[in-house]
């Protein structure tokens, strides 16, 4: 494992990180949101409907079968998503900030972004929990490529590591998209995401240390 070899994703986020800053500061929280809610289309709402919905469990089993080779990489995950997931929802409850749908109640400029068959959400708005969970999965992930593809060049490491957050992103995205959360919400989330598993990174330095190549399917 090799930061210099994430370099492309981190390099990326701050300037994604930067963007949504820059937004955040110069345009209205409801006319950001409804300007980052122009473009939608039939395809796209079922496209950001699966998309949302992979960081309530299927991104989870990914990550099990991705993870379960080394004890170290599982134990990183879990207790980076775990950390993450913790913070998040303290500070839902601190704010408790209204979610869009509360946010614009019958406005019809809302009314008409609201995409058919998604529950809509009204409180604990701030930060976006499934954000959290899709940029910790991505963070490690890509801290763990050279790890899980040792054949892989650097090169195509750093393209791996770009596609990797924009994925990321989508994620992030479809939370705003499906009007479930505000750009703060998902840059907040985002944040969360890519820090947690940047500070337990040690933790996971010293149990692969310790655990070296053991795992749920190699005990050697």
């Amino acid at each position: 494992m090799c930061m210099k070899q994430s370099r492309t994703y981190f390099v990326g986020y701050i300037l994604l990180f930067s963007a949504m800053l820059v937004a955040l500061l110069q345009v209205p929280k409801g006319e950001l949101h409804l300007w980052l809610n122009s473009c939608h289309t039939p395809s796209l709402d079922i496209l950001m409907k699966v998309v949302t919905y992979f960081a309530q469990w299927p991104l989870y089993v990914i990550a099990l079968l991705l993870f379960c080779r080394r004890y170290s990489m599982l134990a990183y995950y879990a207790i980076s998503e775990a950390t993450a997931a913790i913070l998040v929802q303290v500070i839902k409850h601190l704010f408790n900030m209204p979610r869009p749908s509360a946010f614009f109640g019958d406005d019809p400029a809302f009314l008409q972004i609201i995409v058919e068959g998604v529950r809509m959400h009204n409180w604990h708005s701030f930060p976006s929990g499934h954000t959290q969970t899709f940029f910790v999965f991505f963070t490690i992930l890509v801290l763990l490529l050279p790890t899980l593809c040792k054949n892989q060049s650097v090169a195509l490491r750093k393209l791996v590591g770009f596609a990797l957050l924009i994925l990321a992103a989508l994620g992030g995205y479809s939370r705003i998209y499906l009007s479930q959360h505000f750009l703060l919400d998902v840059c907040v989330g985002s944040f969360i995401g890519v820090v947690v598993p940047l500070l337990l990174l040690p933790l996971y330095k010293r149990w692969a240390e310790k655990w070296g190549n053991k795992g749920f399917l190699n005990n050697g």
